[in-house]
Order: C-alpha cells, then structure tokens, then sequence
C-alpha cells in the first residue's frame, strides 16, 4: 500500500511555442511539446495543444501542498508576466493510490491565493488502485 503524487504546472496554448514561454519567464521547464506530437510514443492519441510544464522537485511520496508550495515558489517571481500571459495555466496533480491509503488533498488558503494570483486553475485527479 502506497501512495504517489505527481504535481507539475502547466501553460497550454494552440498559436504559442513553448521556447517562447520559457523566454517570457525565465524558468527553464521540465518537459515541453508541441501541437500533433503524440502524447506517449506508443500511444495514438495526439496532443492538441502546445505544452510547457514544470514539475515538482520532490520526490512523488511528498505531500500534495508540500510539491505544490515547491512549484509555486519557483514560480511567483514571475507573477505579473504569468499573470498577463492569455492562455490556459494549470496546477495538476495526478494522486496514484495503491490499496486502501488515504491521501490528505488538503490545499491552504495562501496557496490557492497564489495560485490565483498567476491566474491558473487546479486540477486533481485520483486514481485507485486496489
């Protein structure tokens, strides 16, 4: 019985290159693609949009705000760029649960008034396995 949380920070766009955002901020990512490449190599399932993300430097047992607090802060010097750029920005996690575990997915208030502030949204996802 385990549990992996995976939290990364994602700006998606049709018309923007992901250099281009790694220019705007500064940050260099941890992955990036591009609009029609496939999202795995042996999967047949595409990306429709392009994609820069960062992710938690953490390893996957830390906790949900403790990865997310990671990201944000390497993240909030950009604030006003971030928060100008008009595309889509996501602070997603995946939570992987083996067995009966259950993970706190517990978010502060002054992390989500961060997040807020560089104008993403949060997605969580769960996902069981017994």
């Amino acid at each position: 019985m385990s549990i992996e949380i995976l939290v990364s920070f994602r700006i998606l766009s049709r018309e923007k290159h992901p250099d281009s955002i790694t220019q705007q901020l500064n940050i260099a990512p941890s992955q990036i693609w591009l609009k029609g490449q496939r999202r795995h190599p042996k999967a047949t399932i595409i990306h429709q949009e392009n994609g820069w993300e960062l992710r938690s430097r953490l390893p996957k047992s830390a906790g949900l705000q403790e990865q997310a607090d990671e990201i944000i802060n390497r993240l909030l010097p950009t604030r006003r760029v971030l928060a100008n750029m008009p595309w889509p920005k996501v602070l997603s996690a995946a939570v992987s649960i083996h067995g009966d575990d259950r993970p706190a997915l517990y978010i502060e208030a002054g992390l989500v008034q961060a997040i807020a502030s560089l104008g993403a949204s949060i997605d969580i996802d769960a996902i069981y396995y017994p």
